[in-house]
């Protein structure tokens, strides 16, 4: 039985979103799902933008100059077709490509796969909203062609909503940084735990003690003392505590998690 279902209205932030139907634990596995579309954009990982900002690749297939999405999705079936004709678009999107390119932008998910950058978009997993300090997080493994799987990355009790951050490649980034990069690209303002004018300075002191605990973990050249491995160790569970803290899921975090996933994954929005 699925412990997750997509609502719309006051029960999620905005849009359609997915809540649990039960209690989930912490480190389970939510979902695992192929991708209803799955396309190389051409790009190799040094041509390709920072997550999000995919200005140039959008834009060309906007003005039909190149036609590798609109090509993917008229090769589905009628029903995957309808699957992906309902995905979120904005309201501006006036033609049908527009709107076609526009469900691309607010739902797809990217990842490498050797030297190529491709766009995924899920019938399910697409619908989970975005949150700085997110409750799950999403494995892409490049290896089985897009497959993803949604874990849990703290308790979530029955009817809440589940989130997962948009923007993981800026986790240590503050809000000042990551409130512009998601209205630029995905177009709202986050009001999440981790933006919120109550929260925000907590939150900006938990990401620089984060970042300061990473950049001591790197492992010196000479060898350490028992005092010295001893600080090591509460270093690094400190630092362990704070990705708690913030939602964040690490591969080594996952190992514990079963999973049909073969081993190379990735986690992209």
């Amino acid at each position: 039985m699925a412990s997750w279902q997509i609502v719309a209205g006051p029960p999620v932030v905005a849009g359609r979103g997915v809540i649990a139907t039960r209690d989930i634990q912490k480190g389970e596995l939510i979902h695992e799902e192929q991708p209803l579309v799955n396309v190389s954009t051409g790009y190799g990982p040094l041509q390709w933008p920072r997550p999000g900002n995919s200005t140039i690749f959008y834009n060309n297939e906007r003005a039909g100059t190149t036609t590798i999405l609109s090509r993917a999705v008229t090769s589905l079936s009628p029903a995957n077709q309808g699957l992906f004709n309902v995905l979120f678009r904005p309201a501006g999107a006036t033609t049908a490509l527009r709107q076609l390119v526009a469900r691309f932008e607010h739902n797809a998910f990217q990842y490498r796969y050797w030297s190529r950058m491709h766009l995924v978009v899920y019938p399910t997993i697409s619908y989970v909203n975005h949150s700085c300090v997110p409750n799950a997080d999403l494995e892409i493994c490049e290896a089985a062609h897009g497959q993803s799987r949604l874990i849990a990355t703290r308790t979530i009790p029955n009817g809440s909503e589940i989130f997962i951050n948009y923007t993981a490649d800026l986790w240590l980034s503050n809000h000042l940084i990551r409130r512009p990069e998601l209205h630029t690209h995905w177009g709202f303002w986050c009001g999440c735990d981790g933006c919120i004018p109550a929260a925000a300075q907590v939150d900006i002191q938990e990401r620089a003690s984060a970042t300061s605990y990473r950049a001591n973990l790197i492992t010196p050249a000479a060898a350490l003392n028992v005092m010295q491995l001893t600080t090591r160790v509460d270093r690094l569970r400190a630092y362990i505590a704070l990705m708690n803290s913030l939602g964040r899921w690490t591969s080594d975090m996952s190992h514990a998690c079963p999973s049909t996933l073969p081993t190379g994954v990735g986690r992209r929005r």
